[in-house]
């Protein structure tokens, strides 16, 4: 049995690989994983910048923070900005 670590945004993620020869073995189950962490990426990256357009960035007018914020609405939904 080998082990198997993919360093992705910081996170390391070991996979015990029983009888598989090679890497590409695992990627197809981790693949969605994967996607739906980027998609959340990019969706607070835009949420950055619109409250960046806006005037809002650091702190939005409730006194919240910008980026927090991004990340939670992101959280909910990769979609909301």
């Amino acid at each position: 049995m080998g082990k198997l670590m993919l360093v992705v945004g910081g996170i390391a993620l070991v996979a015990l690989m029983a009888g598989a020869r090679e890497p590409q073995d695992v990627r197809p189950a981790l693949a969605p994983q994967f996607a739906a962490m980027d998609a959340r990426a990019e969706c607070v990256g835009r949420g950055v910048a619109y409250y960046r357009a806006i005037g809002s960035y650091p702190r939005l007018s409730g006194g919240a923070d910008a980026a927090s914020t991004a990340y939670d609405l992101c959280q909910r939904s990769p979609l909301a900005f």
